[in-house]
């Protein structure tokens, strides 16, 4: 059974895309499972530089919707969309720089079986659905994926107003909290917003606390995220990988024997420390 996972902050430059595609990078290298990745970000389309490999500008995720407008989508459509990416077993629909926003703010008000119907297309052909959302809550992108999304992950900054929206968006029922991950990037352990005090006044089941490392900086810079080695990364993200893993139900068992072992090395390393 197919996962998606909506990838998604308040603001632009937090880290949102570079979170996608660290954890898509790592669910390609620890699982064998098939992964498309949408870029729904207007104008900076930031994964599609990430992860993008000779990308085709013109074959956008706005090019495919408007199309889904006026008829539905076949295989042969689809195939013109969707792109090679430069990791191992994951396609992409890069993002339209050209325009200021994208379809579905036309579509979602109007016809929402349209995305119904796109939607249940790509999960007819991959494991995991990995969408890059614009930031914010307001827009019918972020709108429509909250409600398909089987985990929604947000990106978190350590400020006290944002925590604040963040907790009303929640109790106001726009974000399901059962949902939620959030991931606090660059995090300064100095401050007083802990990961553990954040936690426990939202209620959010899993929080990673990301600090700030100067190799994803850099290769993030260089357009070279990629090449950043999986071991630097894969502490911090491994709550997040034991999740969605451990909530999918058709996993090759090698990968599961494979999360397990990886999970029974963190216990250890904490008895070990004891």
């Amino acid at each position: 059974m197919s996962k998606i996972i909506s990838v998604w902050s308040y603001k632009d430059g937090w880290g949102s895309s570079t979170i996608l595609s660290l954890l898509t990078k790592l669910i390609s290298s620890e699982t064998d499972s098939k992964i498309l990745c949408i870029d729904m970000q207007s104008r900076y389309s930031t994964l599609s530089s990430y992860i993008g490999d000779d990308i085709k500008e013109e074959t956008n995720i706005d090019g495919l919707l408007s199309i889904a407008e006026v008829k539905p989508i076949d295989d042969n459509i689809l195939k013109h969309y969707i792109q090679k990416s430069s990791i191992r077993n994951v396609n992409l629909i890069a993002g339209s720089r050209i325009s200021k926003s994208n379809s579905l703010e036309r579509i979602v008000p109007s016809d929402k079986n349209i995305l119904d119907n796109l939607v249940n297309k790509f999960k007819e052909k991959y494991d995991f659905i990995i969408i890059d959302l614009p930031s914010g809550v307001d827009n019918q992108t972020s709108k429509y994926f909250f409600g398909v999304s089987d985990f929604i992950i947000s990106v978190l900054n350590q400020d006290r107003i944002h925590l604040t929206n963040l907790s009303g968006d929640i109790n106001n029922n726009r974000i399901n909290k059962e949902k939620l991950i959030g991931v606090l990037n660059y995090y300064d352990d100095s401050l007083s917003l802990t990961d553990s005090f954040i936690k426990k006044e939202l209620s959010i089941k899993i929080i990673i606390a990301l600090p700030y490392l100067s190799k994803i900086k850099e290769t993030a810079n260089e357009d070279i995220l990629i090449d950043i080695n999986d071991k630097d990364i894969l502490d911090y993200f491994k709550p997040i990988l034991m999740k969605i893993i451990d909530n999918f139900d058709e996993l090759p068992k090698e990968s599961k024997d494979k999360a397990k072992k990886s999970k029974f090395n963190i216990f250890k390393k904490i008895r070990n420390q004891i």
